[in-house]
């Protein structure tokens, strides 16, 4: 080899090179550690084997300066050594279950969706990375030798993930070759910025005009005109946009496209396109700039209208945010959203996100003085005595306290507390928050006690004063006189006298005082005797008293007796504006359309009505039993109503009889009670007409809305419901609606159900029956997010305290039913509200896992604006890990709070339920933590 020329170095070279390579790995390897009485022999051979090396390296060398570029081949990586998800040599391999290998960054965003493994599919037993440090090591030792630069570790990679179909997907829709192939592409976009964060990032910041590109194909006026389409392009512009990334969400809102065409899909798509629409709005109001932008368009005046119309959460969300600057607020109150609100909380629809919303605006002054004329502080105090959560009764304290903060008026409280101890109650059971705003409040109360107290001593001061002057000056007065201070007179005598009574009675001061008292009194006495003849005199001659024109209801013409304030502020007698609302729904006095059609007693009214009368002497009537009233006028007409329904004359007139039912049940209390108790067979005949067309319920969907309506309303008679439910016809019946029908009809059955199961027996009814399997499958199946939602509480009332319901529920497919809606993101609120009931379930858990569900759980624990998601996520996840608190199964959420701080979050800022729970799980993972360091030291320990 030492005498081989340039020209055989070169032809042999890259054989010589791997040989090199062999040679020196097996010096190394077997003559480092033999024997020293070897080494001093061997040393002359290694001197020579050095001189050959440097030989054949400088040879090498010359040869590849020679070599032509073109023969120079490319390095291939060895694929052991490349990421199956990026493509791309490994930086940090790290091993998954399934004893696969991947890039560190990139199997974790994977994760973030997926339990499966990317290549073999399987669910995985746990998702713990675990570095792989041979790979590592052969990777850096490959690099070395083919002189290839390794990357360092990039954000760049995971972007990249998940995004090679990205631009060919937006090629098909803004310049689609069929309808269908547009609508194809659209939805999977859908599901891959659904499903993948890196997807939202790269979307905005790698492809060019993407946003514009992708509402292209809505620009028409016709916006609703595909609704699929519309559907699945809104919602990838909501994912794209909700991803916490600030660059996203300026480049998405200052688009000249976006703000307009949110607004058109909040007015015309379907419920989900809506519902996103408004949540892409929250999503881009997190930034004060976009704040901006969007005031400045009809989007928050679209976003109202929303919420009125069915109360959604997402609507009342981005109000919520884009309500934090002054301008906003003030437009917000403008576009009418006081009554929206009130509306829907008065009708328990979403009313604690309702109030959510309330809270900010209720120190606005326009806005407390709205609420004050609806009389929404009665509805308060009624949440405050009964809420339905810790957070509704915290919020609506909240907004009474904004809005008395400033009044100095606060009789209203103060009646409040003495009738029900409200505040008291708060201040003893309440939350930390709730507890220092009950006490400032009864603070407030007792003042204002004070202050009317001393008041009261003022004026009751001042008729004693009074009347000794008075009384020295008639002892020689006339007659005439007399009569010019008539009314003065009465008024003080009567307050002089009661004070005299109480005051004068049992006082000490032995004989003397007794002879000197007598003396006084009979002063007193003859002078009240002429004073009272005097004004026998002149009542005889005025004329009868008028009663002032604010106490007289402007359609009865007389004197009110039971006042009640409509939605308009306006005042009238609660009997003759039922009878008025029976067949209008505007205002009487101003003819505006009202937006509900509440009755509030307005007690104010009703307290100076009778002080008023009181004094004046003027005989107001007694109420009529209002109970009594409501039957003669409406009961009387439900027999033939009933008959017209069960033996119809005509189909017109069978479903004009159903729909004058269905309102008459609406409206008035004593007609439903009146409907079970004192009618014959009441039930049977109402539903005989549906029951007759057998399988084919829905043959006449007006007609099947309309009674089941009524049996709804009729439903909500606590002592009706056992009857209604052991009627054979009713379940039954239910069950088909459930299955056949429209949406509305679905809704109301699934809301029949929900009300009767309020009764133990009544759940053991439902539960036997096919009712529970079709909730289920309509939680699963149907887009409507009323029906699907009304499902959902009937099967959490159901499944309450009944163990046989539950499990039976969990075998008739719920929890896949409730994990699919929790997925695709609809009704989100409500279904981890069941899955909260129902995940101390061994088999829920295990189906969670298996499902890989809790990454879903932990997102909407992340990202969630409603206090009672955020409580429900929280607590599905203590239940699921609380029995395995000691273990390292709690990896995944030790993950979630590596990556985004949500229990420390939550435990700063959640509720007191959803903190403590936090709070809980963060000491878990501590404890965890400190054990395995522990246990890592005595390994350490035992091997030293």
């Amino acid at each position: 080899m030492a005498d081989s020329t340039a020209d055989a170095t070169a032809s042999n070279a890259d054989t010589l090179r791997l040989e090199l390579h062999k040679v020196l790995t097996e010096i190394f390897y077997d003559g480092v550690g033999k024997d020293r009485g070897e080494t001093e022999g061997s040393s002359g051979v290694l001197k020579a084997i050095d001189e050959a090396v440097i030989r054949i390296l400088d040879c090498m060398k010359k040869v590849e300066s020679k070599k032509p570029e073109s023969d120079i081949s490319p390095v291939i990586v060895p694929k052991e050594f490349i990421c199956t998800l990026s493509n791309k040599i490994m930086i940090e391999p790290m091993t998954i279950a399934s004893g696969q290998t991947y890039e560190n960054r990139c199997i974790t965003e994977w994760l973030k969706h997926k339990r499966t493994c990317p290549k073999t599919k399987e669910i995985l037993s746990h998702v713990w990375l675990t570095p792989n440090h041979l790979i590592n090591e052969l990777i850096t030792q490959w690099c070395l030798f083919n002189k290839v630069d390794r990357p360092k570790p990039s954000d760049e990679i995971v972007i990249k993930v998940f995004t090679d179909d990205l631009e060919p997907l937006l090629q098909r829709i803004s310049s689609p070759s069929s309808v269908a192939d547009q609508i194809e592409a659209a939805e999977e976009l859908r599901r891959q910025t659904k499903k993948y964060d890196s997807a939202c990032v790269f979307f905005v910041t790698e492809l060019p005009d993407s946003v514009t590109r992708l509402l292209t194909p809505l620009l028409s006026d016709d916006v609703d005109l595909n609704p699929e389409l519309q559907e699945n392009i809104i919602t990838s512009l909501f994912n794209i946009s909700n991803l916490e990334n600030v660059k996203n969400q300026k480049v998405i809102a200052e688009n000249p496209l976006v703000i307009p065409l949110l607004t058109k899909s909040l007015k015309k798509g379907t419920v989900l396109t809506r519902r996103h629409a408004a949540a892409t709005l929250a999503s881009l109001a997190d930034i004060d700039s976009n704040r901006n932008i969007i005031r400045n368009s009809e989007a928050l005046k679209a976003l109202i209208d929303v919420i009125g119309e069915w109360g959604d959460c997402e609507a009342g969300n981005a109000v919520f945010k884009l309500c934090f600057g002054l301008e906003n607020k003030e437009k917000a109150i403008s576009a009418g959203l006081i009554p929206v609100l009130i509306k829907n909380i008065k009708a328990g629809r979403n009313a604690c996100e309702m109030l959510h919303v309330l809270v900010p605006i209720s120190t606005n002054n326009r806005a407390i003085k709205e609420m004050e004329d609806l009389g929404f502080v009665f509805d308060l105090f009624r949440i405050l005595r009964k809420p339905n959560c810790l957070v509704t009764g915290e919020l609506a304290l909240d907004i009474i306290f904004n809005m008395f903060e400033k009044n100095r008026d606060r009789s209203r409280l103060e009646e409040e507390e003495r009738m029900h101890e409200t505040f008291t109650n708060l201040s003893y059971d309440g939350s930390d928050n709730a507890t220092r705003k009950a006490k400032k409040i009864l603070q407030w109360i007792k003042t204002f006690a004070d202050r009317k107290e001393q008041r009261q001593r003022e004026r009751d001061d001042r008729p004693l004063r009074f009347l000794r002057f008075s009384l020295l000056k008639m002892t020689d007065s006339t007659a005439e006189s007399t009569e010019a201070n008539a009314n003065n007179l009465r008024l003080e005598l009567l307050k002089v006298l009661t004070e005299i009574f109480h005051d004068g009675v049992g006082r000490g001061g032995g004989k003397d005082h007794l002879v000197e008292t007598d003396g006084v009194l009979n002063a007193i006495d003859e002078a009240v005797t002429r004073i009272l003849t005097c004004l026998g005199k002149v009542e005889s001659k005025k004329p009868p008293v008028e009663v002032p024109k604010e106490f007289i209801c402007k359609l009865s013409k007389t004197i009110m007796i039971e006042p009640v304030i409509i939605a308009s502020g306006q005042t009238f007698e609660k009997k003759h504006i039922t009878k008025w609302l029976k067949h209008n729904t505007t205002c009487p006095e101003t003819k505006a359309v009202l937006s509900h059609l509440c009755l509030t007693p307005n007690h104010s009214i009703s307290e100076l009505i009778t002080q008023w009368c009181l004094v004046n002497k003027y005989d107001r009537p007694d109420p009529q039993p209002s109970d009594e009233t409501v039957i003669e006028m409406f009961t009387g007409d439900i027999e033939p109503l009933l008959h017209r329904i069960s033996s119809p004359s005509s189909v017109a007139d069978q479903i004009e009889a159903a729909k004058e039912l269905a309102l008459q049940t609406s409206k008035f209390v004593n007609v439903r009670e009146f409907f079970v108790k004192e009618l014959h067979d009441s039930i049977t005949r109402l539903l005989t007409p549906l029951s007759n067309l057998g399988d084919d319920v829905d043959s006449n969907p007006e007609l099947q809305e309309n009674i089941l309506t009524s049996l709804l309303n009729i439903s909500t008679v606590e002592k009706s419901q056992k009857v209604i439910a052991e009627n054979p016809l009713v379940i039954p019946l239910l069950t088909k609606s459930l299955r056949r029908g429209t949406d509305q009809t679905k809704t109301v059955s699934a809301a029949t159900l929900t009300s009767l199961s309020g009764i133990d027996s009544n759940k053991i009814i439902i539960g036997n029956s096919e009712a529970l399997k079709a909730l289920i499958d309509l939680i699963g199946d149907s887009d409507d997010l009323s029906a699907t939602g009304e499902a959902g509480y009937a099967v959490l009332n159901l499944c309450s305290d009944e163990s046989e319901n539950m499990e039976k529920a969990i075998s008739e497919g719920l929890i896949l039913a409730v994990l699919k809606k929790i997925l695709a993101g609809r009704n989100v609120e409500n279904m981890v509200s069941i899955l909260t009931s129902i995940s101390t379930n061994n088999r829920v858990k295990e189906k969670i896992e298996e499902l890989g569900i809790v990454c879903d759980i932990l997102k909407i624990l992340r990202n969630t604006s409603c206090l009672m998601t955020g409580e429900n996520a929280i607590e599905v996840l203590f239940k699921m890990f609380d029995t395995i608190r000691g273990t390292a199964r709690l990896g995944i959420l030790q993950e979630e709070e590596l990556l985004y701080k949500t229990f420390t979050k939550v435990a700063r800022q959640g509720s007191d339920r959803a903190a403590r729970k936090a709070q809980e799980i963060l000491q878990w993972m501590e404890m965890f933590a400190e054990k395995e360091k522990r246990q890592t030291m005595l390994e350490f320990a035992a091997l030293n």
